[in-house]
Formats: C-alpha cells, structure tokens, sequence
C-alpha cells in the first residue's frame, strides 16, 4: 500500500571544496573532495532549477565547508549560488582554506570581493592550542586572526563564531581576549552544535 508523497524542496549538497582540516569533530570530515568538477555540479543543480520554474519546487545547495576553489570554479559557484538564492555570495567560510601567506590571501579575497563577497566568517573551536588540536592544523587559530585582519584591510566586514561545547567553555575568556586582536568586527556569536 503506497502513500502519495509530494515533496516541496530538495537539498543538493556534494563535498567538492577541498577542506584542508581534519576536524576532529566534524562528521563530514574528508580528505579528498568528490571527483566531480563544479561545472558538472552547476548542470545538475540547475536541472532541478528547470523543474523549480516549472512547478515552484524550492532548491537549495551546499558545496561544503571550504571554499578552497580556482577562481575560475569560484566564479562558477557564485553565479550558482545566484541562480538557486537569487543574490551573490557574500560571505567566504575561512574553515577549510590553506594557510595562505597574507599576500596570497589578499589577493583570494580581492578576486572573491570582485565577485560580490562583503564578509568572511571565522570559527574558532577554542584557545589557542585547544582549537589548533580540534582543526588538527598547527598554528590555524593564529592563521584565522591574521586572515581577518587581512580581509577588514581590504574592506571586507568580518564574523567571528565561538563553538560552544563543554571543552571550551572553561576558555571563553581568553577566546574573546585573542579575539579582539582583529581590527575590525561585524558580529561575533555563539554557536552550540547540537543544541
């Protein structure tokens, strides 16, 4: 006995962006990215975009957590993200890049502004030890202060986010004392996972 099911949205998601952590809290950690080409990935989402004009269906997409990208396959994640949202990505998830030299990301951000990104989001796991071990990224929680001071001297608004779990709890305090070493901050916020 079957049921009648009609489906309002749908959820396209591929872990193409290489994430260069290994968090050791993340169950979608992965080392190598999906063997498909954003290009491919662009075709399918927009055949669901075919149907969503045809029937109102919503479509949603997701890429990953990094945005490690050529700026050619950024360009076509943007124009994307356009097409499914209807506005151009304008925030940049620090998590996942490689450390950059501050010249290199000058240069990623300046490339990703001309495509309509206003904002990076960084997210910090803990002080300065305690987040390098969840990223498993030596030096990353430095690395991330130093990216947002890059980006807020390009113009770029910054976003701080604080996971909350129960490890870190205990340094909230110096978190936000390390934090306040980048030049300029949009928001900063509290994220508790799983709750």
């Amino acid at each position: 006995m079957g049921r009648d099911f009609e489906p309002v949205d749908v959820s396209i998601g591929a872990g193409i962006g290489k994430c260069s952590n290994q968090c050791r809290y993340c169950q979608l950690a992965y080392k190598k990215p999906a063997n498909f080409s954003v290009s491919r990935y662009a075709a399918v989402v927009d055949k669901f975009l075919d149907y969503k004009a045809k029937t109102g269906f919503d479509v949603r997409q997701w890429l990953g957590y990094s945005y490690d990208f050529s700026s050619d396959d950024f360009g076509l994640f943007a124009a994307l993200h356009r097409r499914v949202f209807d506005c151009d990505l304008k925030v940049l998830l620090l998590g996942g890049l490689p450390l950059m030299t501050g010249e290199q990301l000058a240069g990623w951000f300046s490339q990703r502004r001309n495509l309509g990104s206003e904002s990076v989001i960084a997210s910090f796991y803990g002080s300065d030890v305690n987040h390098d071990y969840l990223s498993s990224r030596k030096g990353h929680f430095d690395w991330l202060i130093s990216s947002q001071n890059v980006a807020a001297r390009l113009g770029l608004k910054n976003h701080q986010k604080i996971f909350l779990t129960k490890p870190v709890l205990p340094y909230v305090d110096e978190i936000l004392d390390r934090l306040e070493e980048v030049d300029s901050v949009s928001s900063r916020f509290a994220y508790y996972p799983g709750g």
